[in-house]
């Protein structure tokens, strides 16, 4: 209970990262997905993030970022299995986004972090 307790209690931010997380692998979750997950409307959810001074789209891409950065350091999936489970389509979409986050290809990324 004091678990599930703390996230009563949590950040809309904080809430809307752990329901990407968990919904990732399937695709991009859209944001009426995660309201609804949350049990609120796309716009009051919009609303909360903006009263965080963020928005949906930069969670999304923070946690795409952070999990792409960690994966890939672990060294234990394929650049093909990390572009699905963070919900890309194709591996050239995920590669450009990595590109724009760290200036490196994840190959290199990898390499360089081994």
């Amino acid at each position: 209970m004091e678990y599930l307790a703390k996230f009563e209690g949590a950040r809309v931010s904080e809430k809307v990262r752990a329901e990407l997380i968990s919904r990732l692998a399937a695709g991009e979750p859209s944001r009426a997905d995660v309201a609804s997950a949350l049990h609120m409307s796309e716009k009051t959810l919009q609303r909360r993030l903006k009263g965080e001074e963020t928005s949906y789209q930069e969670i999304l891409d923070e946690t795409r970022r952070e999990l792409a950065r960690q994966y890939l350091r672990e060294g234990r999936m394929s650049v093909c299995e990390v572009t699905f489970r963070l919900g890309f389509s194709d591996q050239s979409s995920f590669t450009r986004a990595f590109k724009r986050w760290t200036g490196l290809a994840p190959g290199e990324f990898r390499h360089r972090t081994a």
